[in-house]
Formats: structure tokens, sequence, C-alpha cells
């Protein structure tokens, strides 16, 4: 591709992780920022440990969230509008891209991926970092991805397209539950229902969306646990939403 790779970090393998933990957040990218800065590179490229998702630091050693860096790809990957995204996916898609047909699935990326062959979508991605590319293949590779970000990196300027980008705020939090996970998502199910919302979605777990906002409440798949994600156009909002969600929650898992 004609790139000049000026530094390779952590590239022996070893399955310890010695240089720090490697799931791909921001908070285990200082060094990545550092070297990004240091070199006076133009872009900064982590994975996870089996190379399926990807993540970005731009020029100035910071990090790309996620949310905004599937927007970029979805407007320069597809042709025919088609996407797929998990329910948790940040409302600033939908507004960075209104003509699109965005279409929700599960958490996870095989949803993603059966989704895409359903709809004949262009293109699928996570806020964790994975991206589907029907094009290529229907798994998620990191790789491909990262070297679809460096081609549209050669054609734009990517960091000023973000800021096109609608800014919302986002509130994650999570309960720990000791009974049983269905009957509590139907005494939450139930108690939401007294907020005044547009539409409800319970493709996994449940999710109302309003007028400038949206909760989504859903079991973990992975541990004992209800996460409630939280996002409106006012940060204030969205911590206040947040407030009165967990509230419901605590209510409901006694």
């Amino acid at each position: 591709m004609g790139c000049n790779v000026v530094a390779a970090l952590n590239a022996q393998p070893d399955g310890r992780f010695p240089a720090h933990d490697p799931e791909p957040v921001e908070e285990n990218l200082n060094q990545l920022k550092n070297a990004v800065k240091a070199s006076n590179a133009d872009l900064g490229i982590a994975h996870d440990c089996d190379g399926d998702r990807v993540v970005i630091v731009d020029k100035k050693g910071e990090f790309i969230p996620n949310d905004k860096m599937l927007a970029v790809l979805a407007k320069y990957t597809n042709e025919r509008g088609k996407i797929a995204v998990p329910v948790n996916t940040s409302l600033s898609l939908d507004s960075y891209l209104p003509g699109a047909e965005i279409v929700r699935t599960r958490v996870g990326d095989i949803f993603i991926s059966e989704k895409l062959k359903e709809i004949r979508g262009d293109f699928g991605g996570e806020p964790s970092g994975t991206y589907v590319f029907p094009s290529f293949s229907y798994c998620p590779d990191g790789v491909y991805a990262a070297a679809k970000i460096v081609s549209i990196w050669g054609e734009i300027d990517i960091e000023d397209e973000i800021k096109l980008i609608p800014e919302y705020f986002t509130v994650r939090s999570s309960l720990t539950l000791e009974n049983d996970k269905k009957k509590v998502m139907e005494k939450i199910e139930e108690a939401v229902n007294a907020f005044e919302y547009e539409n409800m979605n319970k493709i996994d777990g449940i999710r109302i969306d309003m007028d400038d906002s949206w909760v989504l409440i859903r079991p973990s798949g992975t541990e004992p646990k209800i996460r409630v994600t939280v996002e409106a156009k006012d940060e204030n909002r969205a911590k206040e939403l947040n407030d009165k969600i967990m509230e419901i929650v605590k209510r409901c898992i006694k």
C-alpha cells in the first residue's frame, strides 16, 4: 500500500502480554499514543489478540472513538447504503448518514454477518472495533479493516471528517445480580413502560428510543450482570437518565 511503518510495537508473539492488557481500549493504548507522537506518524493502529478488531489513534496521539470510526467506514465503504450494526450503536451514525438504511441487530459479529446476508448489505460493524466487509468476507478481519482505514486516510482527512459527526454523550453502567435474568428483565420491561418513548426494541434486551436519547438494558451473555447503556445529545440528560434507569434496575433485582 506504500505505507512507511515507522514502528511495530509488541510484534513478538507472547501469550503473557507483558506490555499491557491486550484489550484494545483507550486506557491500554498509552504506548501506541506515545509512539505516534514521538515518530510524527499519521496514525497508529492497534488490534486485539486474535486480530479481528482494530482501533485507531490519530496523529496527535488521541484515540478515535470506535463509534466515529464505524461511521466513517460506513460512509466510505458502502454503495447502496445498507448497513448492519448492533443495538448499542450510537445515534451519531444515524445523524451522520441520514439517507442510509441502518438495521440494528443483537450484539455480536455473528448477528451482524447474518443480517448483512439477509439484507444484502454493504457494511457492518460494532462499537467494539469489529467491522465486516461482505465484498471481502462475512468474518470480521481487523487487518483488512486497518488496510481500508489507511486507504481512506490517503484520500480524505479523516480527522476533519470526524468533526462532522454529531456528538452524543454515552454513559455505561452495570449491576451484578443473583436472581434469574429472565425474570429480572420481565420486571424491568414492566417498569420502563412508564417512560414516554417513541419505540421499544427487544431484539437484544430492552432498548427504548426517546426524542433525543435512548436506553439499552440487556443481560450480559458472559457474566451475572445487567448492563445499561444510555445515550443523549446533552451530557446532563444522559447522566440523569442513567440514574433513573439504574434505580429501576436496582429495584427489579431485589
